[in-house]
């Protein structure tokens, strides 16, 4: 089986520049997200959740997926110490597996998923 390089990485992903670049990411998405309070938000390969974690306050639920079990066990963190009720984490590999039918979202977004 092939390793997910992500899942090495995970620890030391929230760099200064990785961070700079989510906010400067997450502001132009803020933007763009207008009366959305009541609406749903998937972030697909969220990572550590460096934008998806940023945008939370606009939307009544947030799913933040990513391939690596590492990163999702950071993001849970995050949302286990501030103590975000309206967001969950998933692990899902959509080169592998399908996400759920029964799942809606209003807004989805892929920030940082196009690796090589």
């Amino acid at each position: 089986m092939e390793e997910n390089v992500f899942e090495r990485m995970a620890k030391k992903y929230d760099s200064p520049e990785r961070m700079a670049l989510a906010k400067i990411i997450s502001d132009r998405v803020r933007l763009e997200l207008k009366e959305t309070k009541e609406k749903t938000l998937l972030d697909y390969g969220s990572g550590t959740g460096l934008v998806g974690l940023a945008l939370t306050d606009l939307v009544k639920q947030s799913t933040l997926v990513d391939s690596s079990e590492n990163m999702v066990q950071i993001i849970q963190e995050k949302i286990d110490t501030q103590d975000i009720r309206h967001v969950t984490a998933k692990v899902l590999d959509l080169t592998k597996e399908n996400i759920n039918r029964k799942s809606r979202y209003h807004h989805c977004f892929f920030s940082f998923t196009s690796h090589s």
